[in-house]
């Protein structure tokens, strides 16, 4: 498929949109369910090792035990976010400003995914760079599904203003935002020319985010424009297209038939995709299945993934989070033994070769197995994996990747619902002293 072609698709989706929100400039319908691949920084273009959203906590537990424990836990991800902020600003701008923004934003995204675009945009501010734009450009996103037009426009009108005098990629990945925010409200003229002229790789990413506001009677048109970018076959392309296919599969809850086919086209495009990528979205594409109550359908597809994670010759930093990935499937699933099991194989698997891993990716595995143990509600092996990661985050001897690493840790434990204990806030100040020349 033609660039051209592929902007048209994006185009025919930003005018049904514009035909059932334009009038009102409201968001129609939220998803029936809270699905689909969460706006980790993955998906959003962040560079590793950002970590990905945890779980989302139950809303109906109501017992005073329930309620403490959630207050707790508030409590602890805001003193987490602020260390995690602290380290961030820590970082000299003079020899390393774009790893000082890149850590700032992971700290406004973690913000973001947990509904507070607030806190988020407190962060935006201490950022200098393009960096900033992206995240004012995020939190309108957050705004225009919350369905306050103000305040998304407000934030789009931000991200635009700040898009001049960035070149190139930078400018794109501003720009895109401030699109997907106008596609949301209805603003399809706008959001077309916005995302003019910007890449494939960005200009896509529009499809995705209006799947949260589309009416049930356009799911299949959305689907038709998804399937065209697929059969274009281009990476950043299908990889957009997934993104967004997800999502829209968890909201076809109405029509088995519809989802089914969808599924079957999701699936059809994984082999066209490198092997994490492949194992990645089988295990979401496992979890869609099996939130839409097609079980056996969901297992067969995560014991692909977890075959392809066996049968796969990862590079030694990849192995554990590759491994994990299916791991927490499994908890996602229901199978709370199974995602134990796999979670011990993994763990021992990392002992018995962690000095085979570069100590500058060495904290990725412990980071990864203790999300792990956190889906299935282990607080004492996860606090044993925190404990490692943080050890292993101060191995290298110049501050900044050690920042970095203390930065992605600390986003992690947040983003998990991580407890603080004495031990680790003992860890995490020790590492904080540490950080300084040289960097």
């Amino acid at each position: 498929m033609s660039r051209t072609t592929f902007f048209n698709c994006s185009i025919a989706t930003l005018a049904l949109m514009a035909c059932v929100l334009g009038a009102c400039g409201k968001p129609g319908p939220q998803p029936e369910s809270a699905g689909g691949p969460p706006p980790s920084p993955v998906e959003q273009s962040t560079p590793t090792p950002a970590p990905t959203a945890p779980p989302a906590s139950n809303p109906e537990a109501t017992s005073e035990v329930s309620w403490a424990a959630a207050a707790v836990t508030t409590a602890d991800r805001s003193w987490i976010l602020d260390q995690a902020m602290a380290v961030a600003n820590a970082i000299p701008t003079t020899i390393h400003d774009r790893e000082r923004a890149q850590c700032q934003e992971w700290v406004a995204l973690a913000y973001l995914d947990g509904g507070d675009p607030i806190a988020a945009a407190r962060c935006a501010e201490s950022i200098e760079g393009w960096r900033r734009g992206e995240c004012e450009g995020l939190i309108g996103v957050q705004y225009a599904l919350k369905g306050d037009r103000e305040l998304a426009l407000k934030y789009a009108r931000l991200a635009t203003e700040r898009a001049t005098g960035e070149q190139d990629w930078r400018r794109d990945r501003i720009l895109i935002e401030a699109a997907k925010t106008h596609a949301i409200l209805g603003n399809a003229a706008t959001a077309r020319d916005l995302s003019a002229g910007s890449s494939q790789a960005e200009a896509g990413k529009v499809d995705g985010a209006v799947i949260p506001v589309l009416t049930p009677e356009q799911f299949e048109a959305q689907a038709k424009v998804l399937d065209e970018v697929i059969k274009g076959g281009t990476f950043d392309g299908m990889r957009n297209a997934l993104d967004a296919y997800l999502p829209l599969l968890r909201r076809m809850t109405a029509n088995r038939e519809q989802a089914l086919a969808a599924a079957a086209t999701i699936d059809g495009a994984l082999p066209a995709m490198p092997m994490d990528l492949q194992i990645i979205y089988g295990t979401r594409l496992a979890s869609a299945l099996h939130a839409l109550g097609e079980t056996g359908r969901a297992k067969e597809r995560l014991d692909l993934a977890a075959k392809q994670v066996a049968e796969t010759v990862f590079l030694p930093e990849d192995l554990t989070p590759m491994q994990v990935e299916v791991a927490k499937a499994r908890a996602g699933l229901g199978d709370a033994d199974g995602a134990r099991a796999a979670l011990d194989a993994a763990l021992a698997s990392y002992q018995s070769r962690k000095k085979e891993i570069v100590d500058v990716f060495r904290a990725r595995s412990p980071r990864a197995l203790a999300e792990g143990y956190m889906a299935i509600g282990d607080q004492a092996k996860a606090e044993t994996c925190w404990l490692e990661a943080l050890a292993a985050g101060t191995i290298n001897p110049n501050s900044r990747p050690r920042a970095e690493d203390l930065s992605a840790t600390l986003v992690a434990m947040a983003r998990s619902g991580a407890a603080i204990t004495p031990a680790l806030r003992e860890r995490i100040a020790t590492c904080r002293k540490s950080l300084g020349e040289p960097w």
